[in-house]
């Protein structure tokens, strides 16, 4: 009986960071999440937990200057059994993982969880240490349980690259560090009937032992050997290497074509050797249990098989087993096509949606892909007699074949059930550079781009910007980047080599036609793009659709005959432009950043040529840019609060503002009526006046009128807290009606402009570096005995004719 304690926190080796485990840690995983993963990715990790009851568990490395034999692995074999008992126990579940270390060396390792018992993290460390110093000829590792230790899990690869500075054995010239892949992969030393629960630390069960252990009763495994059989005890007389034998005094031609997999010649015609029974398949599997002994049974579906023992004498290894491909078998016709096609080419049906899946990046309906394989045909029974039929045919009806509940694009990973578009970047699976590189022309572009160095706001933006899109590719910082500038300055080059250089072409998308690629009926811009590029494209118009696809997580895809459906939306959007006004900007905007670029390269035809002929096809420089950007720190930047705050995107916030909101910033700073100005208070109609010449007349899709404006304007400031009406508190806009009836504006400049300032609408520092603005009428107003009709509207004519000229320019 297991705990309560059933999710497993893990985290990719490549994006271990401490934000990454801080984030694993918040979300665990079920177990049998964890299970189907390391079946088929061999990145992951488990983070054991600090607190509470963990396995025993135990490590053992022995490292050599030479590739070892048989003979010498098994020797190990028996020290670590000897270990083993000596710290108390007899059965464990084992895994090995032997092979050329990151290093250069040699390693022999054995790895042991022993699920009967349980212990803390730090006396399974104390404990350990303690054994070590007891005997210190043992091969037990006694330094990997500190705290956030990463622990690799079944099936998982040691780490891609590594590289160790501290060995002067592995540095070449100048004392630089040589970079060794490491690619040795952790497996079951058995496969048998244990669960995977029984290799995860974390795990344990509440009627186990606590582990109780005096550091006093450790002695040394050399001054008292054992004679009792252990897991790995074994008969000296027995050579692993005659295995193979096993198979061939058992079976009738035996042909392996996996490590662990075999046919041979008993099909269809033969009584199967294990169970006496005609199988309609040739293909066995074979294994062996914790006591050394070897199984085989048939995987025909049709007819159950018995497993059967073929040794007498226990083994320690499988070495003696072929390793390599050498002969597919004789498979069903229809088996064989139907391995060729859902693995080779990927073929899967996907539930939701009802679609299909062919070489990883085509949809398909049902009639789509009966006419894709319809020349892919193979012999079957129709009534008496043999035919040929489409493979589809048959794969249709076929309940076992490939087949997903979804399919999501899921950088971090996904269940089973669900197929994971996800493929990775190119460039991380380039090998690590054994010398240093030099990446400068690309830091060139990202100062071109800018228009500054490293060290300043907007250039660490960018390259924090980029480097995100590579170290979380399961998160978006949320922000779209608009490059403003003229043509041939270096912004396309360089998203062009991040994108479809680096990341690979199926992960980058660009376009100059959002009307028809983004926003027509049938689109799948967006989907599985990590990193989308707008060319030139009039961007200000779609601005209520493009902000969504900036922040949301999940976007819709929908392709012509196929039904839509949702997927994760992870790609950052980057806006190319020379275009002053590419975008709109709103007043409260979070989305946007905006960099404005220099000249300092247009017209270097040799700066580009050696950058597309020389650098961008060079796997060295790629894989020396994707370093670069994998070492910068962006664990706790926030790209929206420490967005660079540039004039341009200032310049576009203003100019993207609405007439009204233009017409209030300008009336209050630059053109402030003066003797109408403070507690004096100003009819409604004359200020739609006012409006209606700072408006003008060309270009206008809808002509001002008084009512649209009144609300307007009363909903601008009322959101943003500056309006007050009748007999409520006077803010800085105050609406009432004075003693002959008519609404008047009651405006608080200092006020008003506190709130402009606030809001970073306005360059001026401070109150009174304002002007003091134009006089907008002279005449007497109305209700006043002076006043006379019409004289006041030719003012008013003549005087906001004045204003409109002086600031129209600014809308």
């Amino acid at each position: 009986m297991t705990s309560q304690q059933e999710k497993v926190v893990i985290v990719k080796c490549l994006y271990a960071d401490k934000n990454t485990i801080t984030q694993a840690k918040a979300n665990p995983k079920l177990l049998n999440e964890v299970e189907n993963l390391t079946k088929t990715n061999q990145d992951y990790y488990e983070i054991p937990p600090d607190e509470g009851y963990i396995k025993p568990y135990f490590d053992w490395d022995k490292k050599l200057d030479y590739e070892p034999n048989e003979a010498q692995i098994m020797e190990v074999g028996r020290n670590v059994s000897k270990d083993f008992e000596a710290l108390g126990f007899t059965q464990g579940t084992w895994a090995t993982r032997h092979g050329l270390s990151a290093s250069g060396r040699h390693k022999i390792s054995f790895r042991a969880w022993v699920s009967d018992y349980k212990t803390t993290k730090a006396d399974l460390n104390r404990r350990v240490k303690a054994y070590k110093k007891a005997n210190p000829d043992s091969d037990i590792d006694d330094g990997v349980y500190p705290s956030e230790r990463k622990m690799g899990l079944v099936n998982c690869i040691k780490g891609s690259t590594q590289v160790y500075p501290k060995d002067p054995a592995y540095t070449g010239s100048g004392k630089k560090p040589i970079y060794l892949p490491d690619t040795r992969i952790l497996k079951r030393m058995f496969n048998n009937t244990k669960p995977f629960s029984a290799t995860i630390i974390g795990i344990v069960n509440e009627d186990a032992k606590v582990w109780e252990f005096d550091e006093d009763e450790y002695q040394s495994v050399q001054a008292q050997p054992t004679d009792t059989d252990s897991t790995f005890s074994v008969d000296e007389e027995y050579d692993p290497k005659d295995a193979i034998e096993l198979f061939e005094q058992n079976y009738t031609n035996p042909l392996f074509y996996k490590k662990y997999n075999f046919s041979c010649d008993e099909k269809g015609t033969k009584p199967c050797p294990n169970c006496g029974v005609i199988h309609s398949g040739n293909n066995y599997v074979t294994w062996r249990d914790d006591q050394g002994f070897i199984w085989t049974k048939n995987l025909s579906r049709v007819k159950g098989c018995e497993k059967k023992c073929l040794n007498t004498l226990p083994s320690l290894a499988f070495q003696g087993l072929p390793d390599t491909v050498q002969d597919e078998g004789k498979e069903d016709e229809y088996d064989k096509l139907k391995q060729e096609l859902e693995n080779d080419r990927d073929l899967a049906m996907i539930e939701k949606g009802l679609m299909y899946l062919v070489d990883g990046d085509t949809f398909l309906n049902k009639k789509e892909l009966t006419e894709t394989f319809q020349d892919v045909l193979l012999s079957a029974k129709v009534g008496r007699k043999v035919r040929e039929v489409p493979f589809t045919d048959l794969w249709f009806r076929d309940p076992k074949k490939r087949k997903y509940k979804s399919m999501e694009f899921a950088p971090d990973g996904c269940p089973p059930d669900v197929y994971n578009l996800w493929k990775g970047y190119r460039v991380a699976n380039l090998p690590e550079n054994t010398e240093e590189v030099d990446i400068e022309p690309f830091k060139v572009l990202l100062r071109a781009i800018t228009n500054s160095k490293e060290g300043e706001d907007a250039y660490d933006y960018m390259l924090f910007w980029l480097a995100f899109l590579f170290k979380y590719p399961h998160l978006k910082t949320l922000v779209a980047v608009v490059i403003r500038s003229l043509e041939g300055i270096g912004k396309n080059t360089l998203f062009w080599f991040v994108g479809e250089v680096l990341m690979g072409n199926e992960l980058y998308n660009e376009t100059n036609s959002p009307d028809t690629d983004i926003f027509g009926t049938f689109t799948t811009f967006f989907e599985r793009k990590k990193l989308v590029v707008l060319d030139e494209a009039n961007c200000f118009k779609y601005h209520e659709k493009l902000c969504p696809l900036i922040t949301n997580l999940k976007t819709t895809i929908r392709r012509k005959y196929l039904h839509p459906f949702d997927i994760n939306n992870y790609s950052q959007i980057a806006i190319l432009t020379n275009n002053d006004l590419p975008v709109k900007i709103s007043p409260s905007d979070r989305r946007y950043v905006v960099l404005d670029g220099n000249a300092s390269l247009k017209g270097n035809k040799e700066f580009f040529d050696n950058f597309y002929k020389v650098l961008a096809p060079d796997s060295k420089f790629q894989r020396a840019v994707y370093d670069y950007l994998m070492g910068q720190d962006v664990e706790n930047f926030d790209f929206v609060k420490q967005r660079p705050d540039t004039d341009g995107h200032k310049e576009i916030q203003r100019r993207s503002m609405t007439r009204e909101q233009k017409f209030i910033i300008h009336y209050i700073t630059d053109a402030w009526g003066h003797q109408y100005g403070g507690d004096k208070p100003l009819e409604s109609g004359n200020f739609f006046k006012l409006f209606e010449e700072f408006c003008g007349q060309s270009n206008l899709s809808e002509k001002p009128n008084p009512g649209g404006f009144g609300a307007r304007l009363r909903n601008l400031l009322k959101k943003n807290g500056v309006y007050s009406e009748k007999n409520e508190a006077r803010n800085a806009f105050h609406k009432t009606t004075n003693e002959y009836g008519y609404m008047v504006w009651n405006i608080d400049r200092k006020k008003a402009f506190e709130w402009i300032k606030s809001k970073g609408f306005t360059d001026y520092e401070n109150y009174e570096s304002l002007p003091i603005g134009i006089t907008y009428w002279s005449s007497p107003r109305r209700g006043t005995p002076e006043y006379k009709e019409g004289a006041f509207d030719d003012t008013v004519n003549r005087t906001a004719q004045f204003f409109a000229n002086r600031i129209r320019e600014t809308h």
